[in-house]
């Protein structure tokens, strides 16, 4: 649940604010903030799958006719989708901050526990030593006084470098996905685009998982890699990034249907070929000697 959301300044002067203020006047952006505000609470993701006409209606404050609404939001493309599946038109672009509300928060559990062990255990070692009367920096030449444990630290992991690694040839970065084929696309993915190692560590395993939650297969996202890897205008311009590759499912089916092989062309339509064939077959029958003949 984030506490706030953006509103860029672009916003203002947009055509989507002109026609939408022309078409539900000046109360159908106020609901549709207050959809943006519903969105920032409880759909981080800015995915209203599963909600209703009615339910976006009444999450927006919006006390006119729900199918009105819903219908300005798509014609404006505010929102994307249809019944039953509506997303909001670039959500993850717009509301980083929002989007990533639930990976700060786990971040942010993660580090108070290791700062609570780490303060807990440096408070152990300073009370052993000032009883052994020995400085924290020394090392503890005797055992520990009689009713004290000595306690023995092992050395803090390495902690994941964003980087890239230096990796021998064929050899593939580690994925730190849970998800089995979420991992097998990332894997894709940077077979793919090997430079882009950064972004996969970051966020790659949750836009796949989303992408997989709603019925996509592995093979079919891999794929989708391979069409966005032979689409000329995105590799020109290098949109080549896990949000631009997987942004929406228009985008994805896309991708899916230009990795495909054309079909091979038929080199005799008419089947040409074939009837001279025949006709050859015959010819040779009627001069064909019969068996034991001379």
């Amino acid at each position: 649940m984030a506490d706030d959301f953006r509103i860029q300044v672009a916003w203002f002067t947009s055509r989507k604010r002109r026609r939408l203020r022309r078409q539900l006047g000046d109360v159908g952006e106020i609901a549709l903030w207050q959809l943006w505000a519903f969105a920032a609470q409880r759909r981080t993701d800015g995915d209203l799958t599963g909600m209703s006409d009615e339910d976006i209606a009444d999450e927006a404050y919006w006390d006119g006719d729900p199918k009105e609404f819903v219908g300005c939001l798509l014609g404006t493309q505010l929102i994307d989708g249809g019944p039953q599946n509506y997303q909001i038109h670039d959500w993850e672009d717009a509301q980083p901050w929002v989007v990533s509300e639930t990976e700060r928060r786990e971040k942010g559990k993660e580090s108070a526990h290791k700062r609570h062990v780490k303060e807990e255990t440096v408070h152990r070692r300073t009370r052993w030593c000032s009883s052994s009367c020995v400085l924290v920096e020394e090392r503890v030449p005797n055992d520990p006084p009689v009713g004290t444990q000595r306690v023995e630290h092992a050395p803090s992991p390495a902690q994941p470098s964003l980087t890239q690694p230096n990796l021998s040839k064929g050899e593939m970065p580690p994925i730190g996905s849970t998800s089995k084929g979420a991992k097998r696309v990332l894997t894709h993915y940077l077979i793919v685009y090997p430079g882009n190692m950064i972004q996969a560590d970051q966020e790659g395993d949750r836009i796949i998982r989303k992408w997989l939650d709603r019925g996509y297969t592995p093979d079919q996202l891999c794929h989708a890699v391979d069409g966005n890897k032979l689409d000329k205008w995105h590799q020109e311009n290098k949109y080549t990034g896990l949000r631009q590759i997987f942004k929406n499912a228009e985008k994805i089916d896309r991708f899916i249907a230009q990795s495909k092989p054309p079909e091979p062309e038929d080199d005799d339509p008419n089947g040409f070929d074939a009837l001279i064939a025949a006709e050859k077959e015959k010819k040779y029958a009627e001069f064909k000697p019969e068996p034991g003949g001379e």
